[in-house]
C-alpha cells in the first residue's frame, strides 16, 4: 500500500527481487551480477538504482498503476498525480536522483474527454521537459489507445502485450509533442470503418472535415453532397493549391474552372473553382467574398492547401490579400468541407479560428486499413532503384515513376530519368508529366492532367513530378508496378501521398533520401521557438529600416496564420530532419508492408551512366539558354505571364531573366550554371554589405512595399526578402576582416574571434541560419561557412610548425570570382540611377 498524505513526492514501492534481476540482465549480464552482489550485501534497491543511470524508469500516477508496471518486469515508481514531481523547469529534488541522465518512460492516463486529456498533456509535457533540461534524463512518451484502458494497470488487465507494446514503442519527447497537433480526439469525431465513406451529412453543420484514408472516396462523397447543393441553385467554390488539380476537381464537381467563367454564362452563379493564389481582389476574375454569401466552400487535400497558402513562393506577392479575402470567403460560406487522408488539429483548428462565431465542426474519421497489407520494397540507394527499374521494365512491366524533381540540373529529375529510360529502351511509349510538360502545347502531356485514366494507358512508362501529388486518382489497371524517388524535395506527407495515386494494389518499390537539405526558417521543430525567431527577426529588419511606424505587422490582427505557418513549418523542418525514418513510419501506419531489398551489382556501372547523361542534358541545356534570343520588356513580361509556353519561350524567358539579373547581354553557360546554383542570393549579400550598403535601406523598403497590401506584410514573407537584419549581422561579426588579402588567417589567430561567435551563436543561427557547434567546429570552418553564404572562401596556401604543432595558413586569394567586380559596378550604376529618378512611396518613408 502507497503511503498517505506524503505530499508531492515519489511513492518507490518495493521491487521484488526477481522482477529486479530481469530488469537489469535486460541492460546487461554484468549489471546483473552487480544487482546480486548488492543484495548479498543487504542493500536497497533503489539506491543501487540510483547509482546505475543506464536502467530506464517508468513514471505514472498511482501506486497500483506502478506496481501493476513492476508485475510486468519493469521498475517504475508513482507520483501522486501527473502535476507533479516537476515545477517549472526543475524536477523536484525527491525525485531528481532518480531521473538524472537516465531514459525515462512517463506513462499517465489516456483519458477519453479532451479537456482532461489537454491538461494531462500540459502536464506531461511540463515533467518530460524538466527531466530532459534540468535532469539531462531522456523522456520519452508512452501511448496507448484510450478505448483500451485508462491507466497502465486497466492497459495491462485489457491485454499485457497493448502494455508492452506502448512502453517498446515510446515516442520520443520532441516528436510527441508534435504528436498533438494531429490528434483530432478534442473535436470529438464521428468514428467509421468503410472501405469506402458513407455517412449522412447532418443538416446542423457548417464544418465538415474528413480525415479517411487515400482511395476510400472523400472526394467522391463530397461530390455527392454537392450534386444537391448545385441542384438547389447554391454556389460552389472550389479552392485548391495547383492548377491541374482544381481543373479535376472542377470536372468531378461540375462547375466551372476560373478561365472558363467568359464562356459559361451560368458560370457565375453555380460557382467555379480556382488556385488558391488568384483569392483575391487584383486576380482575373477578380474575386470578391461578400459576392459569394451563402455559398459552398471546398478544400479538398486541406493539409496541401493552407501549406501552399501559407509558405509557397507564387502566393508571396499577394498572401496579405489572399488571407484577407479566405478569411472574408469562410465567413460568408453557408457551409466549409475539408478533406485530407491526413487531416490534422493544425487545420481544423485554422479554419475555426478564422471564423468570426464560434464553431462546432462536424468531424468524421475513418479508420479503415487494407485487410492485406500493400507490399513496398526499400531501396537503400537510387542507383539500386533504377537498377530494378530498368530490370522490370526489361521484363515487359508497365511502369510509373514518381519523383520530388523536375529541374534539369536534377540528377533523379523527370528530364534526366527519361532520357535515361529511353537510351535503354528507345522504342518503348514514355510520358513525361512534370510542371513543364503539361504547360508545353506541343508536348504530348500538355493537357492530360484533366484525363489521366483515359490517356495513361496510351502509354508503356510514365514519368511524374510532383504535378501528380495530391488529389488525383488513377484508377485504371494499367500499371504492373509503382516506383518512388524520394529525394528531399517534397514534405513527407507529400511523399505518401503521391505513392498512393495508383490506386491498384500493385507493388511499390522507393528509395528516400536518408535526410532531406530542406530547412524552414531556423530550422526548428520546436513551434514556440520558431515563432519567436520570426518575431525577432522581423523586428530586427523594421528596426534597421526605421519602418516599424508605417507597415503594420499583418500577424498583429490575424496571428492565427503566422501561428499555422510555424506549427507545420515545425511539423516540416521535423520530417526533414530524419526523412527516411519518418516516410518508411508513416507507409506504416498505412498498411504497407515494408520490405528490404539486396544491393544490385551493377551500381557503380549505373551511377557513373547516371552522372554522364545529367550533365550531357544539363551542359546541352545551358547551351541552348546561351543560344536562344533575349527578349525586350514588353515581350518578356508577356512570356512570364503565360501559363502555357513552348520550350523555345521557356529558355528566352530564362536568358533574359539572367540577362536582367547581371544587366549584362554576355550570358554564357557558367553563368547560366552558376545562377542555377544561387549566384544571385550570395552576389546580393556581398553587395549590399560592401560597395551597395548605402542602397540596401532602399532594396528592403522596395521588398515591403511589394509584399505588403495595404501597408501590411506577413512575416515569413518579408524575413525571407530582407537583407537588412543579415548584412548588419555579418557587420557585427567583422566577416570584413577575411576581404584583406595581405593578411593570412589560421585557427589559432581566430580563436579570440570564434569565442565571441560562440557566446552569439544563437542570434548567428537567426540571422544568418548558419549553425556552429562548441563541440565540433574550427575557428576556419565557420569562417568558411560563413564566407559561403557570399559565394567566398579562403584558400588553404602552407603550414608552419610552432612549438611542435602543425599550423594550418589560409588568405583570401579571390575576392573576385564570378567577374562579381563588373557586376557590382553595373548595380552600383543602376542603383545610383534609380535613387536620383525614381521615388520610394511616401508610405515607406
Amino acid at each position: 500500500m502507497a503511503p498517505k498524505d506524503i505530499g508531492d513526492k515519489p511513492y518507490l514501492p518495493t521491487i521484488p527481487h526477481e522482477i529486479a534481476r530481469k530488469a537489469a540482465a535486460k541492460v546487461s549480464p554484468l549489471l546483473e551480477s552487480s544487482l546480486l552482489e548488492w543484495f548479498a550485501n543487504k542493500g536497497l534497491f533503489w539506491d543501487w538504482f540510483q547509482q546505475h543511470q543506464e536502467i530506464p524508469l517508468i513514471i505514472t500516477e498511482g501506486a497500483k498503476k506502478a506496481l501493476a508496471a513492476i508485475s510486468q518486469g519493469h521498475i517504475a515508481l508513482s507520483l501522486y498525480g501527473c502535476h507533479c514531481g516537476a515545477k517549472d523547469l526543475t524536477v523536484k529534488p525527491e525525485l531528481l536522483p532518480y531521473v538524472q541522465n537516465r531514459p525515462v518512460i512517463i506513462g499517465f492516463d489516456r483519458d477519453l474527454k479532451p479537456e482532461t486529456r489537454h491538461k494531462v498533456f500540459k502536464a506531461t509535457k511540463r515533467l518530460a521537459t524538466a527531466i530532459s533540461v534540468h535532469a539531462k534524463g531522456q523522456p520519452v512518451i508512452a501511448s496507448w489507445n484510450a478505448n483500451d484502458g485508462k491507466g497502465l494497470d486497466d492497459l495491462i488487465a485489457h491485454d499485457p502485450q497493448l502494455f508492452h507494446t506502448a512502453i517498446e514503442t515510446a515516442q520520443s519527447f520532441e516528436k510527441w509533442k508534435l504528436s498533438q497537433y494531429s490528434d483530432l480526439s478534442y473535436y470529438n469525431p464521428l468514428k467509421v470503418n468503410t472501405r469506402y465513406l458513407e455517412t449522412t451529412l447532418p443538416d446542423w453543420a457548417r464544418l465538415i472535415a474528413l480525415k479517411s484514408p487515400k482511395g476510400t472516396g472523400k472526394t467522391e462523397w463530397i461530390a455527392q453532397q454537392i450534386s444537391q447543393a448545385i441542384a438547389s441553385g447554391i454556389p460552389i467554390i472550389v479552392l485548391s493549391h495547383r492548377e491541374q488539380l482544381v481543373k479535376e476537381l472542377t470536372n468531378r464537381f461540375g462547375v466551372a474552372y476560373r478561365t472558363e467563367l467568359k464562356e459559361l454564362g451560368e458560370g457565375k452563379q453555380l460557382g467555379y473553382g480556382l488556385c488558391i493564389d488568384s483569392l483575391h481582389p487584383k486576380a482575373n476574375p477578380p474575386f470578391n467574398p461578400e459576392s459569394w454569401e451563402g455559398c459552398w466552400v471546398i478544400l479538398d487535400e486541406c493539409e496541401q492547401v493552407f501549406w501552399h497558402l501559407l509558405n509557397s513562393n507564387t502566393c508571396q506577392y499577394n498572401r496579405v490579400a489572399i488571407l484577407e479575402t479566405l478569411t472574408g470567403l469562410l465567413n460568408c460560406a453557408d457551409k466549409i468541407f475539408v478533406a485530407d487522408a491526413d487531416l490534422s488539429k493544425v487545420s481544423l483548428d485554422y479554419v475555426t479560428r478564422l471564423l468570426d462565431e464560434p464553431i462546432i465542426p462536424w468531424v468524421v474519421v475513418n479508420e479503415w486499413k487494407p485487410t492485406t497489407p500493400r507490399r513496398a520494397f526499400v531501396y537503400n540507394s537510387p542507383e539500386g532503384l533504377l537498377s530494378d527499374l530498368l530490370e522490370s521494365i526489361r521484363n515487359g512491366d508497365r511502369v510509373i515513376v514518381h519523383t520530388g524533381a523536375q529541374k534539369i540540373s536534377s540528377r533523379w529529375g523527370t528530364i534526366n530519368l527519361e532520357s535515361l529510360i529511353k537510351k535503354s529502351f528507345p522504342l518503348l511509349k514514355i510520358l513525361r508529366i512534370d510542371a513543364e510538360s503539361v504547360a508545353t502545347p506541343e508536348h504530348p502531356a500538355y493537357g492530360c492532367m484533366g484525363n489521366l485514366n483515359a490517356v495513361l494507358p496510351l502509354y508503356d512508362v510514365i514519368i511524374a513530378s510532383p504535378t501528380i501529388e495530391t488529389g488525383v486518382s488513377i484508377d485504371v489497371k494499367h500499371f504492373d508496378r509503382v516506383f518512388g524517388f524520394a529525394n528531399g524535395t517534397q514534405t513527407v506527407g507529400a511523399v505518401c501521398q503521391t505513392f498512393a495515386r495508383v490506386r491498384d494494389d500493385i507493388p511499390r518499390h522507393i528509395w528516400i533520401k536518408e535526410y532531406s537539405n530542406q530547412r524552414i526558417g531556423n530550422s526548428s521543430h520546436d513551434p514556440a521557438r520558431l515563432l519567436k525567431s520570426q518575431e525577432k527577426l522581423f523586428k530586427a529588419n523594421f528596426h534597421f529600416l526605421g519602418q516599424l511606424d508605417a507597415i503594420a505587422d499583418f500577424d498583429d490582427k490575424t496571428p492565427q496564420h503566422l501561428r499555422t505557418w510555424t506549427i507545420l513549418s515545425a511539423l516540416h523542418n521535423y520530417g526533414f530532419k530524419d526523412y527516411r525514418t519518418m516516410i518508411l513510419e508513416q507507409l506504416q501506419e498505412e498498411g504497407y508492408l515494408l520490405m528490404e531489398t539486396l544491393e544490385s551489382d551493377d551500381q557503380q556501372e549505373i551511377k557513373q551512366e547516371v552522372k554522364a547523361v545529367a550533365e550531357a542534358n544539363y551542359h546541352a541545356h545551358c547551351e541552348q539558354v546561351c543560344d536562344s534570343p533575349t527578349l525586350n520588356d514588353l515581350d518578356y513580361h508577356k512570356v512570364k505571364d503565360k501559363r502555357a509556353k513552348t520550350d523555345a519561350e521557356r529558355l528566352s524567358e530564362k536568358k533574359t531573366a539572367i540577362a536582367k539579373r547581371y544587366l549584362t547581354d554576355d550570358v554564357i553557360p557558367d553563368l547560366v550554371k552558376a545562377d542555377d546554383q544561387g549566384l544571385y542570393g550570395q552576389l546580393q549579400l556581398h553587395y549590399y554589405l560592401t560597395v551597395g550598403n548605402s542602397y540596401l535601406k532602399r532594396r528592403d523598403t522596395q521588398k515591403a512595399t511589394k509584399l505588403s497590401h495595404e501597408n501590411k506584410v506577413f512575416t515569413p514573407d518579408f524575413n525571407h526578402a530582407a537583407l537588412s537584419a543579415k548584412v548588419r549581422a555579418m557587420q557585427a561579426i567583422n566577416i570584413e576582416q577575411f576581404f584583406d588579402r595581405d593578411r593570412l588567417f589560421t585557427s589559432e589567430s581566430l580563436q579570440e574571434w570564434f569565442d565571441v561567435l560562440l557566446s552569439y551563436r544563437h542570434d548567428i543561427k537567426l540571422y544568418l541560419n548558419q549553425t556552429i557547434h562548441p563541440e565540433k567546429d574550427t575557428p576556419i570552418g565557420v569562417a568558411q561557412r560563413l564566407l559561403g553564404t557570399m559565394g567566398l572562401k579562403l584558400t588553404y596556401i602552407g603550414q608552419r610548425r610552432e612549438n611542435g604543432k602543425r599550423i594550418r595558413e589560409y588568405q583570401m586569394t579571390d575576392l573576385n570570382p564570378n567577374d562579381r567586380a563588373n557586376i557590382f559596378i553595373r548595380w552600383g550604376e543602376r542603383d545610383q540611377a534609380e535613387c536620383h529618378t525614381s521615388s520610394i512611396n511616401s508610405s515607406f518613408r
